[in-house]
């Protein structure tokens, strides 16, 4: 898998297309079982509810992620200063 679509201009991360993808497919589904089970509740309600998840969700695994880099690194004196952060965080 390329995790970047290049296109003239623009660079485009396979990650942020799969979650258009799933955030899209998570939409249609949901507008589609709320019609099959004859809901009365607003298609804008739907819509706004999985926007507030996946928002929620985002920010969620920001946190574990700044957990993670805490539990891993931050033992080490360097981890709190501001340079740490301005740089390229460790994947491994």
């Amino acid at each position: 898998m390329h995790p970047v679509i290049e296109l003239p201009g623009l660079s485009i991360s396979t990650y942020f297309i799969s979650i258009i993808a799933g955030l899209l497919f998570a939409i249609g589904l949901a507008l589609l079982r709320r019609r099959a089970a004859r809901l009365r509740t607003p298609a804008e309600d739907v819509i706004f509810a999985i926007l507030c998840f996946m928002i929620g969700a985002l920010i969620g695994a920001k946190a574990f992620q700044l957990v993670g880099y805490i539990i891993l690194d931050g033992r080490n004196p360097g981890f709190w200063t501001l340079e740490h952060w301005k740089g390229t965080p460790r994947t491994s």
